[in-house]
Protein backbone atom coordinates (compact mmCIF):
# COMPACT_ATOMS: atom_id res chain seq x y z
CA UNK A 1 0.00 0.00 0.00
CA UNK A 2 1.72 3.45 -0.61
CA UNK A 3 1.02 6.34 1.77
CA UNK A 4 -1.64 8.44 -0.63
CA UNK A 5 -3.30 4.78 -0.14
CA UNK A 6 -3.21 4.60 3.37
CA UNK A 7 -4.63 8.27 3.56
CA UNK A 8 -7.31 7.31 1.25
CA UNK A 9 -8.44 4.70 3.11
CA UNK A 10 -8.15 5.97 6.48
CA UNK A 11 -9.78 9.75 6.06
CA UNK A 12 -13.34 8.81 5.13
CA UNK A 13 -13.40 6.48 8.57
CA UNK A 14 -12.42 9.79 10.51
CA UNK A 15 -15.43 11.35 9.09
CA UNK A 16 -17.81 8.56 9.83
CA UNK A 17 -16.66 8.82 13.42
CA UNK A 18 -16.98 12.71 13.55
CA UNK A 19 -20.03 13.51 10.92
CA UNK A 20 -19.85 17.35 11.80
CA UNK A 21 -15.94 17.65 9.64
CA UNK A 22 -15.08 17.79 6.41
CA UNK A 23 -11.80 16.50 5.33
CA UNK A 24 -9.70 17.98 2.10
CA UNK A 25 -6.16 16.31 1.18
CA UNK A 26 -3.57 17.21 -0.69
CA UNK A 27 0.11 15.24 -1.24
CA UNK A 28 3.04 17.18 -2.32
CA UNK A 29 5.26 15.15 -4.01
CA UNK A 30 8.56 17.52 -3.73
CA UNK A 31 8.19 17.64 -0.02
CA UNK A 32 6.38 14.09 0.40
CA UNK A 33 3.78 15.90 2.49
CA UNK A 34 0.64 15.19 3.19
CA UNK A 35 -2.00 17.91 3.69
CA UNK A 36 -5.29 17.59 5.57
CA UNK A 37 -7.40 20.41 6.19
CA UNK A 38 -10.57 19.81 8.67
CA UNK A 39 -13.66 21.82 8.91
CA UNK A 40 -14.51 23.92 11.06
CA UNK A 41 -11.74 24.86 12.76
CA UNK A 42 -12.23 24.34 16.05
CA UNK A 43 -12.53 20.52 15.92
CA UNK A 44 -8.83 20.11 15.99
CA UNK A 45 -9.52 21.61 19.71
CA UNK A 46 -11.81 18.48 20.41
CA UNK A 47 -10.30 16.06 22.72
CA UNK A 48 -11.61 13.09 20.79
CA UNK A 49 -10.67 14.29 17.68
CA UNK A 50 -7.51 14.80 18.77
CA UNK A 51 -6.62 11.36 20.07
CA UNK A 52 -8.21 9.69 16.80
CA UNK A 53 -6.13 11.97 14.28
CA UNK A 54 -3.23 11.65 16.35
CA UNK A 55 -3.39 7.53 16.25
CA UNK A 56 -3.92 8.10 12.63
CA UNK A 57 -0.87 9.83 12.18
CA UNK A 58 1.04 7.57 14.70
CA UNK A 59 0.17 4.71 12.29
CA UNK A 60 1.02 6.59 8.95
CA UNK A 61 4.45 7.24 10.52
CA UNK A 62 5.22 3.89 11.13
CA UNK A 63 4.14 2.56 8.05
CA UNK A 64 5.67 5.62 6.04
CA UNK A 65 8.70 6.82 8.43
CA UNK A 66 10.17 8.98 5.26
CA UNK A 67 7.08 11.31 4.66
CA UNK A 68 5.12 13.64 6.30
CA UNK A 69 1.82 14.55 7.79
CA UNK A 70 -0.36 16.95 9.04
CA UNK A 71 -3.93 18.07 10.32
CA UNK A 72 -4.59 21.80 9.42
CA UNK A 73 -7.58 24.34 10.03
CA UNK A 74 -8.64 26.29 7.26
CA UNK A 75 -7.35 29.02 8.51
CA UNK A 76 -3.90 27.61 8.89
CA UNK A 77 -1.00 29.06 7.27
CA UNK A 78 -0.13 26.05 5.24
CA UNK A 79 -3.11 25.51 3.01
CA UNK A 80 -4.51 22.63 0.57
CA UNK A 81 -4.80 24.70 -2.38
CA UNK A 82 -5.13 21.47 -4.68
CA UNK A 83 -7.17 18.61 -2.74
CA UNK A 84 -6.87 14.96 -4.11
CA UNK A 85 -9.60 14.56 -2.56
CA UNK A 86 -12.69 15.86 -0.06
CA UNK A 87 -14.70 13.56 2.52
CA UNK A 88 -17.92 15.45 3.79
CA UNK A 89 -19.44 14.52 7.08
CA UNK A 90 -23.13 13.75 6.78
CA UNK A 91 -23.91 16.47 9.66
CA UNK A 92 -21.19 19.15 7.71
CA UNK A 93 -22.42 22.39 7.55
CA UNK A 94 -20.24 25.12 6.26
CA UNK A 95 -20.06 29.00 7.22
CA UNK A 96 -21.67 30.06 4.14
CA UNK A 97 -24.15 28.04 4.21
CA UNK A 98 -24.74 28.87 7.72
CA UNK A 99 -25.02 32.62 6.75
CA UNK A 100 -27.84 31.80 3.83
CA UNK A 101 -29.79 30.04 6.19
CA UNK A 102 -29.63 32.83 8.96
CA UNK A 103 -30.11 35.66 6.30
CA UNK A 104 -33.49 33.53 5.52
CA UNK A 105 -34.67 33.46 8.73
CA UNK A 106 -33.52 36.96 8.88
CA UNK A 107 -35.62 37.88 5.94
CA UNK A 108 -38.80 35.91 7.25
CA UNK A 109 -39.02 37.29 10.58
CA UNK A 110 -38.72 40.79 8.90
CA UNK A 111 -41.62 40.15 6.59
CA UNK A 112 -43.81 38.57 9.56
CA UNK A 113 -43.23 41.55 11.27
CA UNK A 114 -44.20 43.95 8.19
CA UNK A 115 -47.49 41.32 8.05
CA UNK A 116 -48.59 41.62 11.44
CA UNK A 117 -48.17 45.64 11.66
Amino acid sequence: MTSKEFILKSLPALVESFPMIKCRYEYRSCSDMHLIEVSPDNILDDVRFSEESEKLVDSFLLEFPLESIAFLSSSSLATVSSPIKTWIGATYMDIAALAVIDMKKSAINRRSKVNIS
